[in-house]
Order: structure tokens, then sequence, then C-alpha cells
């Protein structure tokens, strides 16, 4: 499911696995998001300003597109959240995001058939997932 505001609406049928990178990939939801043309102001962090406000969420997208394949296990599946690009260099455009203005500081993983979660309150290169029921 894409959520946005004052939308909700299913992604792409027949998909095994389902991620977010923060930024919508539906019309119709994108219908309600920033333009993908938007650029952060002078005001935003000064490693951001110019830079197109969605860049990193699609870099990161398209990163977990070609690194998630098939159903992965939740081991797999914490590798590639902490991957930390072609170089092993975290930055803004990669998965784990390190970067001077925000960085990733939790990681889920959702496992709605068996009706559990994984959560870990950290980076993903450190994760230290609990397990959930549902």
């Amino acid at each position: 499911l894409a959520a946005g505001g004052a939308a909700l609406r299913r992604r792409e049928p027949g998909a095994s696995v389902l991620f977010h990178t923060n930024a919508y990939h539906c019309p119709q939801t994108r219908a309600v998001e920033v333009p993908r043309d938007a650029l952060f102001s002078s005001a935003a962090p000064r490693d951001l300003r110019g830079r197109r406000v969605l860049e990193s969420a699609e870099v990161r997208y398209a990163r977990l597109e070609g690194l998630l394949k098939g159903t992965p296990s939740p081991e797999e599946l914490s590798r590639v959240m902490a991957d930390h690009g072609d170089d092993g260099v975290p930055g803004l455009h990669t998965l784990c995001v390190h970067a001077e203005c925000w960085s990733t500081v939790a990681c889920l993983q959702h496992f709605p058939r068996q009706r559990r979660m994984r959560v870990s309150l950290t980076a993903a290169c450190q994760a230290d997932y609990k397990d959930y029921a549902l």
C-alpha cells in the first residue's frame, strides 16, 4: 500500500516484496507529494541546498529494486537494508543513510503471512532486531 494524507492505494499486483524510501510511486499518491523537480532551498542544511527533494529517495528506491530479487529471508533483507553502496561508504544516497542532515534511525521488516514483524531502533548496519508476533 502507498499512503499519503488523503490517499491510500494498492501498489503493483503480484509483488512479493514491498518497500518504501520516503517517496510515492503510485500516480494517485504522487499527486499529493512535492513535485519531482522540487529543490531544497537555501534554508535547508548545507549539504541539501539546491538538490532535488526526492533525489535520495529515488536513488535508494532504484538500489532496492536492484538488490531485492525474489523473496529474501530476514537475514538477506537485513543485509540489503544495511547496504552502504558499491564502495562501502555510507552517505545521503545509500540504503543505510549516514549523512550530516539525516540518518537511518529505525528499521522495520514486516512479514504479513507470518503475522510477524522485526524492529530495530538503530541504523540498519547496527541493527539488533526484536521479533514481534501480531
